[in-house]
C-alpha cells in the first residue's frame, strides 16, 4: 500500500481500500504482509512531502531526507498507525519494514543521499558530538586541526574523511531502523516484522553498513530479515 494512499494528505488516514484487501484475504484464507516503503514505488513518498534527498555532487533524489524531523516523524505515525489499525484484522500478516535510502544499505556507490541540510545538521550537531565528545578529540583521531564540529567536511567518496562521513550514514541506518522498529512493536509485540536487506551479503565489507546492522536490530526485536538482492546468491 502506497503511503500517498492510505495519508493523501499530513495527518489524514484514509484505511477503507486496506482493511478491504485484509478483508478479502481472511475470506480467501490467507494473510497479507504490506511492505511499508518511504519512496521508490507509485505513491511512495506521500505527494505532501517536499524535503528530499541530496547526493554527494548536490543532485536531487527521489527519497525524503533522511533526518528531515517533521518528515521522519509523519513516515514513523504512518506506519505505526497503519500497523495498530491492522494487526486486529483477520488477514493480517505482520509487515516488511523500510526507510529510505543510503548507499550503507543498498550500495548506490555514494549516490543514496546523506548530504540534505537535516542530514547535515544530525551529522555535525548529534553524531560527531556523541561519537567523540570533543573537537579535540576529534582532531586526534583523525589528524585534523578544526576549532569545532560546524567545521568538519561532508565528505564525498574519495575525499579525505570520507570514512567519517559514511560512519555516519551507517549509524544512521542503525539508529532510524531501531526507533522505528520499538515504535512498530510498542503496539504490535508479537506479530511478525520483517527487514529487506538490499545491499548484498557479498557487498559487506566494501561499504560500511553490513548486514550485522540488521541481524543485531532483528535480534533485540524479533524480526527477521529477508535478503532481497540479486546479488546474493547462495547466500546462507
Amino acid at each position: 500500500m502506497p503511503w500517498g494512499t492510505i495519508e493523501p494528505q499530513a495527518g489524514t488516514f484514509t484505511f477503507t481500500e486496506f482493511d478491504q484487501e485484509l478483508a478479502n484475504a481472511a475470506a480467501a484464507g490467507i494473510h497479507l504482509i504490506p511492505i511499508f516503503w518511504q519512496s521508490g514505488w507509485g505513491g511512495s513518498p506521500a505527494p505532501w512531502i517536499t524535503d528530499f534527498e541530496t547526493g554527494s555532487g548536490g543532485q536531487q533524489g527521489a527519497a525524503p531526507a533522511w533526518w528531515d524531523p517533521t518528515e521522519q516523524s509523519e513516515y514513523f505515525t504512518y506506519v505505526t498507525d497503519t500497523v495498530q489499525n491492522a494487526s486486529g484484522l483477520a488477514g493480517y500478516g505482520g509487515a516488511i519494514l523500510d526507510y529510505g535510502f543510503l548507499d550503507a544499505q543498498w550500495d548506490l556507490n555514494g549516490a543514496g543521499g546523506g548530504w540534505a541540510a537535516d542530514d547535515l545538521s544530525e551529522f555535525r550537531n548529534t553524531y560527531l558530538p556523541q561519537t567523540y565528545g570533543s573537537i579535540a578529540a576529534f582532531n586526534s583521531a583523525n589528524s585534523t586541526s578544526y576549532s569545532a564540529f560546524s567545521q568538519v567536511p561532508a565528505a564525498a567518496p574519495g575525499q579525505a574523511l570520507f570514512g567519517v562521513f559514511q560512519a555516519f550514514r551507517a549509524w544512521s541506518v542503525k539508529q532510524t531502523y531501531g526507533q522505528l522498529t520499538a515504535d512498530v512493536r510498542d503496539v504490535t509485540a508479537s506479530t511478525p516484522l520483517y527487514y529487506y536487506f538490499g545491499g548484498g551479503f557479498g557487498n559487506a565489507t566494501s561499504y560500511a553498513n553490513n548486514p550485522d546492522t540488521f541481524f543485531q536490530l532483528a535480534k533485540q526485536y524479533d524480526v527477521t530479515v529477508v535478503d532481497d538482492s540479486a546479488g546474493s546468491q547462495g547466500s546462507r
